[in-house]
Parts: C-alpha cells; sequence; structure tokens
C-alpha cells in the first residue's frame, strides 16, 4: 500500500510546486500526484485550478498565458514568506526532479491528450519509467486514452462518492466497474467518503481493478482503508501519515 503526496507535501508547502515535491522526496513518500494544464504555447503548468488567481494572488487563464507569462506568477508568497519566489513548474521540471523508483500521478484537467503524448515522448526518449506514470482523470475519454497512448502505465478513472441513506454509494461498485471496463482503466482514484466499506472495495478489486483513494489526511480513516485493502491512500500529509501508519 502505497502513500502519495497530494499536490506534494501541500500541508507544510505551497502545492503544486517544486518546493512541494521536493520535500515529499525528501520525507519518503511513494509517490507524488499533480494537476496539469496546457497553455497557450503547449507547454504543460502544474497547477490544480484553470485560474492563477488562488495561488498566485494574480488573476488569469492557464489557456491564455504562455510559458515565460506563467514563469513570472509567484506561487509561494500565499504560503508563507518563506516560500516567497516558488515558481509555477512544468511537467517536464516536476519528471526531472522525480526520483528513481517513485512515482507520479498525473492529473489531467482540461481533456487534452497532449499531455498524454507529451509523457509517451519522454518515455520513448528515455527521460521517463513508463511504470513510474499513473494517468488519473475524471473524464472517461482521457483515460481511455491514455491506454492507448501509454500502454505500460497505469491509467485511473477518478471519481467523487455520495452516501443516501436507504440508497446507498454513488456510483455503486457495479457501476464503476462497467464504466472502468468499457475505458479499459486499471482501477478507479476515488473521494475517500465515510461510508465506503470492505464489500465496496472487495467488488471492484475482485474484478482485477485497482482501488486508490483520496485526499485523507486523518490516521483513524486511514487505518480504516489500509485494512479494507485500498491499494494507495493521496494524503495532504503524506508524511505524518506513513509515520502514523509505521507506528513512528
Amino acid at each position: 500500500m502505497k502513500i502519495i503526496a497530494h499536490r506534494g507535501e501541500s500541508m507544510d508547502a505551497p502545492e503544486n510546486t517544486l518546493e512541494s515535491f521536493m520535500l515529499a522526496w525528501e520525507r519518503g513518500s511513494d509517490g507524488i500526484e499533480g494537476d496539469f494544464h496546457v497553455l497557450k504555447d503547449g507547454g504543460i503548468a502544474c497547477m490544480h485550478d484553470s485560474d492563477t488567481f488562488r495561488t498566485t494572488g494574480t488573476k488569469a487563464e492557464l489557456a491564455k498565458l504562455d510559458t515565460a507569462e506563467l514563469k513570472r506568477l509567484d506561487a509561494g508568497f500565499w504560503k508563507g514568506s518563506e516560500w516567497k519566489g516558488a515558481k509555477v513548474p512544468l511537467l517536464k521540471e516536476v519528471v526531472d526532479a522525480m526520483p528513481e523508483g517513485k512515482e507520479i500521478f498525473v492529473e489531467i484537467k482540461d481533456n487534452s491528450n497532449d499531455i498524454l503524448f507529451f509523457l509517451a515522448d519522454m518515455i520513448k526518449a528515455g527521460e521517463l519509467n513508463a511504470k513510474q506514470v499513473v494517468v488519473i482523470s475524471f473524464a472517461e475519454d482521457v483515460v481511455g486514452k491514455a491506454k492507448e497512448i501509454l500502454s505500460e502505465s497505469k491509467a485511473l478513472l477518478l471519481t467523487g462518492m455520495k452516501y443516501e441513506e436507504g440508497k446507498g454509494l454513488a456510483p455503486s461498485a457495479d457501476e464503476l466497474i462497467r464504466r472502468m471496463t468499457r475505458i479499459n482503466a486499471d482501477g478507479i482514484d476515488c473521494c475517500a467518503c465515510q461510508e465506503i466499506d470492505k464489500t465496496f472495495i472487495d467488488s471492484i478489486k475482485n474484478k482485477g481493478f485497482e482501488v486508490h483513494m483520496w485526499t485523507v489526511n486523518d490516521i483513524v480513516h486511514a487505518k480504516k482503508l489500509v485494512e479494507m485493502g485500498v491499494d494507495s491512500i493521496t494524503s495532504d500529509c503524506a508524511f505524518k501519515l506513513k509515520q502514523a501508519l509505521a507506528g513512528e
């Protein structure tokens, strides 16, 4: 079972920056998760929102920025003065900083196949190991395309979860299995709803699919998920969670 640093060590460092990812590597995370958008000049920016305001203080749409304009933004000052000057990284910069044997969960935010082809080119050039890449997306067509373009990498269908009394979890395990089968996904990356139980997880895993969970910062909840057999947990405080799970 792996612990994945959500946008890096984002509880302690500014999310989706090299500083946050490097802190995750230094602290021994099994992998990182980052969000990616294509810029107007073809560069691939690491940022959760499609607008830059929340993490840079400058209001602009990523799709209308080029790389030079992006690099003028400060993505660290909002987290604290010690992070002032941190930049929004490009996908290549994040990949180049990855240690051997670690994973990157690449969330594709704008449904662009350009990101998939970029990753494929890096793999072909020997700059990235296909086994280090896990593509995640809420868009079924992106996940399906990822399995075509990056056949040796895993691709997971992101899904939110709701629970209604008398109706149970939605989407159901059966619905998710149908969707994953249709697009050849390797598994789901699922919102860690408190009502998810072992029956739900086993139903999916027994069909050969993986079950990953986001975003879990509570140790009690994390321990329950580990006991139920999830494949990974994504957390804002990956280091603290990993220490607690190891009993340190």
